[in-house]
């Protein structure tokens, strides 16, 4: 018996078939629903795209990368020297007292809170301070006076950001902790200070300081900086509120706590301010001692004009309007003479 060999149908020929054997209503129904589907299928593409740009903004946000950070600035004209920690040479008069003295020379009317009868030991620090008994002064010796808690101006860049020396972190396996201050710093991204952070400023070409700063403001290696900064005063056993440096400081040789603080021209208004940090004598006194140097790129920044040339190291008088502290003409201002390594006054000009 003979085979027979049926012709293979083409693809073609196989979809015609298939169409032929639908109904019409069947067909008419498939194109419709395609039709309809388009929309829900763009609506889907757009919103799984959009997922994972939110996705993509939570993974950065977690880990602080940052694609748009800009680069940090590399530029500054720095001054010629740094804020110079000294005293004001005083001649004792005839009928002065410790107490009169503080008060007529260094603003500090309200001293006897500090150094009383009540407190002997605190006496005895102001004559170690003083070089005198304040019992016996001697007529006609010279005196150191020191500012009684001061601040210092500063401002440059910040080269180095890390943990305060007091915060230990006590990491374990069952939590996960946010990337350090050190890390975030060392991917040179922002770094969350607001709950403190140590910055390297270089304040000079030669100079850097140590600055403490919480601030919810975002701090980069790199970022300029201007802040007004309370200097830590010497420990005293039972003395508290005692307002004096150690003897040889030297503001690059401690750690500075910042109370008013401007990053790249925007200043933090939600930083604690000087007057509410402790010790110090702002309220009492109606102002502060602050050392600092003139120029643009530092006392320059807060706008007071002193009329002196630029580089000139001083220490100046700052007076409490409502808890402002502004630089007024008739405050006292003192120029640093390295030869004497005291601050001598300037006579105002009118």
């Amino acid at each position: 018996m003979s085979r027979r060999f049926l012709p293979r149908s083409s693809s073609a020929e196989n979809v015609d078939i298939i169409v032929r054997s639908l109904p019409w209503k069947t067909i008419i129904g498939i194109v419709i629903c395609f039709v309809g589907f388009l929309p829900f299928l763009a609506c889907s593409l757009f919103i799984a795209n959009s997922g994972l740009l939110s996705l993509s903004q939570i993974f950065s946000t977690i880990t602080g990368t940052h694609a748009d950070l800009p680069p940090p600035h590399t530029s500054f004209q720095f001054p010629a020297v740094s804020p110079q920690v000294g005293v004001i040479p005083y001649t004792i008069q005839d009928g002065d007292s410790c107490n009169e003295i503080l008060a007529n020379q260094m603003n500090m009317g309200q001293s006897t809170k500090i150094f009383n009868d009540a407190q002997k030991n605190s006496i005895q620090a102001l004559n170690r301070v003083l070089g005198q008994n304040c019992q016996n002064l001697t007529v006609g010796a010279v005196i150191p006076l020191q500012p009684q808690s001061p601040l210092v101006a500063v401002g440059g860049i910040v080269r180095k950001i890390s943990e305060p020396s007091f915060v230990k972190p006590t990491p374990t396996p069952l939590i996960h902790l946010p990337q350090t201050i050190r890390q975030q710093a060392e991917a040179n991204r922002y770094v969350d200070c607001s709950g403190g952070c140590n910055l390297q400023i270089q304040i000079t070409n030669n100079d850097t300081v140590s600055l403490f700063v919480a601030t919810d403001m975002h701090v980069q290696v790199g970022s300029w900086v201007w802040a007004l900064a309370m200097m830590q005063p010497q420990k005293m056993p039972g003395l508290d509120n005692y307002p004096y440096l150690e003897s040889h400081s030297t503001v690059e040789k401690m750690v500075l706590r910042a109370c008013d603080f401007t990053l790249e021209g925007q200043q933090d208004n939600d930083m604690i301010p000087c007057r509410k940090l402790s010790p110090n004598t702002i309220d009492d006194d109606g102002g502060i001692w602050l050392y600092g140097v003139t120029g643009s790129q530092a006392l320059g920044h807060w706008q007071w004009n002193t009329h002196l040339p630029p580089n000139t190291q001083v220490l100046m008088w700052l007076s409490s309007k409502g808890g402002d502290l502004q630089y007024e003409d008739d405050n006292p201002i003192y120029r640093y003479d390295p030869k004497q390594h005291a601050y001598i006054k300037l006579k105002k000009t009118s």
